[in-house]
């Protein structure tokens, strides 16, 4: 254990760790942010960490690739046997406990807490949940869907004439679970990312007596390897995905894009989003708003794709009943909506209160919104003064809103 603990940071300090934060998420999210040679020399390390022969380095275009061709090389005994447990359980394992054990120590429990919060739990917004594990999430749904067009348009039909000539009758059962087998195998960069970029940080802070080299430089191979969004290690063969050609965000780095894939791949691999709420790809590309309600059973999905579409639009169209049109675009009019559309918390159902913002945008176009209220409100005006704590007669006598 240090002689002495560190307390505090100084202002100087706190600005280095912002400016490594931001800079890791900006080389992340850029398209032409990743050195696949960097990454292919780290990705040789961390197989030499838990000791076994450097792997052959298989770079493809996308994560459904990866999965692919995992499943194509891991027929072959030689290649057979995935690694990204051993990674994990040796390799991070080890790499955890002994930074943890040799850092954690050196600091007090204040700025301990502050670097969990500015560092490593911002960095875990950023590229654990919104760039790590939704797209498992799609991956595993892709599979199935895409399972026909990745393997007869991208690998040849040829091939798929192979496959389909030697898994016979049981091609979708067995294929399906070797591509379900190797998507728990891949690595993905989230959760892995933020943790060892957050030890690597401390263990560079003046006044923290660092860890040994040899450990550093393990650490440091991991966090270049994980540059890499997917990869799947295997016996004797890495495989690793190249950087997206696509990825947008809204202003709080969730994953969002009202006009096309929020993140892509040049395999094809898409996933689709609107803050942050993964979409099948028909409400982005054909959005309809009686489609909404009759397929979007999650009411976060249909909360975020009516808002996008345009709620008043949509009300429009499907003919939602108005409770009241006040006649003044900012107070707005109120809806029935369809039981179940919108819950609150206690599970009843909401009406919808649509209007138009007080001032326009910078561009000198006017956004409208749609906001649930509760069934009591039979006016616009009650509903408005109920969101600002108010009775209708007070927002009535508001001649400028905001």
């Amino acid at each position: 254990m240090a002689a002495t603990m560190l307390t505090e940071l100084t202002p100087a300090q706190w600005a280095d760790i912002h400016n490594y934060r931001d800079q890791l998420i900006t080389e992340l999210c850029d398209p032409n942010g990743l050195n696949e040679a960097a990454v292919t020399t780290a990705a040789k390390a961390c197989y030499a960490a838990i000791g076994n022969p450097k792997p052959a380095v298989v770079w493809v275009d996308g994560p459904m690739d990866v999965l692919l061709a995992g499943v194509l090389l891991s027929s072959t005994p030689a290649l057979r046997g995935q690694l990204g447990g051993q990674l994990g359980d040796q390799l991070w394992g080890q790499l955890w406990g002994q930074l943890r054990g040799q850092l954690r120590d050196q600091l007090g429990d204040q700025l301990w807490d502050q670097l969990r919060d500015q560092l490593w739990d911002q960095l875990w917004d950023q590229l654990g949940d919104q760039l790590g594990d939704q797209l498992r999430g799609q991956l595993r749904g892709q599979l199935w869907g895409q399972l026909g067009d990745q393997l007869g348009g991208q690998l040849g039909d040829q091939l798929w004439g192979q496959l389909r000539g030697q898994l016979g009758g049981q091609l979708g059962d067995q294929l399906r679970g070797q591509l379900g087998d190797q998507l728990w195998g891949v690595i993905g960069h989230g959760w892995w990312s933020a943790d060892m970029a957050f030890w690597l940080t401390i263990n560079r802070l003046h006044g923290i007596s660092p860890v040994a080299d040899d450990l550093r430089l393990k650490a440091e191979a991991i966090q270049t390897a994980l540059r890499c969004h997917w990869w799947l290690p295997l016996g004797g063969v890495a495989i690793m995905s190249r950087q997206h050609t696509e990825l947008h965000r809204d202003n709080r780095g969730r994953l969002h894009n009202p006009t096309g894939p929020a993140w892509a791949w040049a395999d094809g691999t898409k996933l689709y989003a609107l803050e942050g709420i993964r979409l099948p790809d028909w409400a982005i590309t054909a959005p309809d708003p009686a489609r909404f309600l009759a397929e979007l059973t999650n009411a976060e999905q249909r909360r975020v794709a009516f808002a996008a579409y345009g709620w008043q639009r949509s009300a429009e169209q499907l003919g939602w009943k108005v409770l009241d049109d006040s006649g003044d675009p900012y107070t707005g009019c109120l809806y029935q909506l369809p039981k179940g559309l919108l819950e609150g918390e206690e599970g009843e159902s909401l009406n919808l209160l649509v209007g138009r913002n007080g001032s326009p945008h910078p561009g000198g176009e006017w956004a409208m919104y749609g906001l649930p209220v509760a069934k009591r409100h039979r006016t616009a005006a009650a509903a408005q003064a109920s969101l600002w704590g108010i009775e209708p007669e007070e927002w009535l006598a508001v001649g400028v809103r905001t």
